[in-house]
């Protein structure tokens, strides 16, 4: 549990009603016992449907549209506050004290290959390329493929106001790759930022020059071709297969056995079996019916 109490004055925090928090989270985050940001009464629905959030930083003008179940902490400006208690915990250690690495006798490091830091675990029969780079907080289960240059978890890209300056956010969690995951080369898989971990499930394959970004989680049996780009939080189910060039925008669900066809630009949530193109992404069919009107 988070103490907020012992950090409240610092980031200029006062708490007006309390509740357990276990984590730090965004609106749209599905874990429990969670403190989030809430500055703009834009996001109150989903404040409302998102019960894993136990407690928002908020200002004293939305006090007033919280819910009654849930906790509340005022401050001036929620973001700021949020992003400095954050950085807070992280370096009080909350985020996990340092474990020593586990690397299965028979995975085959190559020898340019880079293992930065600590709570590195790397299962058996695991392959990892040459100038890969195996970053803190990464899990790797049995008989995946890293390709050569491929990064695994690295620092997300999070750049906030915190105390009058940008900063790029420290990043508190890890990555968890399943079995038998190929990753070709050139890839880079961001760890997640508050606490948890940006996933992979198992027999998921992923081309060159893929980007995960922090906290995605990714089904299994997935393929990702060349050059998709996944952005913060968004969750993709099983077989889900995603076309070269293909960007998804942040904290979307791609349902199970959906296509995202090359080059698409998907801003929405695309159900189970979905089949979108086109940028911004809509229904294929439709895509081609407009096509051929226009021919």
């Amino acid at each position: 549990m988070i103490d907020l109490k012992s950090h409240a004055s610092a980031c200029g925090i006062e708490t007006a009603r309390d509740a357990p928090i276990e984590t730090l989270g965004l609106l749209l985050d599905r874990r429990k016992a969670v403190l989030a940001p809430f500055y703009d009464d834009r996001y109150l629905a989903e404040l409302e449907r998102n019960k894993g959030i136990s407690m928002v930083l908020t200002t004293p003008s939305l006090l007033a549209l919280v819910p009654a179940d849930r906790g509340i902490a005022t401050c001036a400006d929620p973001l700021d506050s949020f992003y400095a208690l954050h950085c807070r915990l992280f370096e009080a250690g909350y985020y996990g004290a340092s474990v020593a690495n586990e690397i299965a006798d028979d995975a085959r490091i190559h020898p340019t290959a880079y293992i930065a830091g600590h709570d590195v675990r790397i299962g058996a029969g695991t392959v990892v390329g040459p100038k890969a780079v195996i970053e803190e907080r990464s899990t790797i289960g049995e008989e995946c493929v890293i390709g050569a240059g491929t990064v695994i978890g690295a620092e997300g890209f999070e750049i906030r106001k915190v105390g009058g300056r940008r900063i790029a956010v420290p990043h508190g969690g890890g990555v968890r790759i399943g079995a038998r995951v190929t990753i070709q080369s050139n890839a880079v898989v961001d760890r997640a930022l508050f606490g948890g971990c940006t996933e992979i499930g198992d027999d998921t394959a992923m081309d060159n020059l893929v980007h995960v970004a922090h906290a995605v989680s990714i089904g299994r049996r997935c393929w990702i071709h060349a050059c998709a780009c996944l952005c913060g939080s968004t969750i993709l189910g099983d077989e889900v297969r995603i076309g070269p060039n293909a960007t998804v925008s942040s904290a979307l669900r791609i349902g199970h056995g959906a296509r995202i066809s090359l080059g698409a630009v998907v801003t929405r949530d695309v159900p189970p079996a979905g089949h979108v193109s086109g940028n911004f992404a809509i229904d294929h069919s439709r895509l081609l019916a407009h096509i051929r009107q226009i021919r």
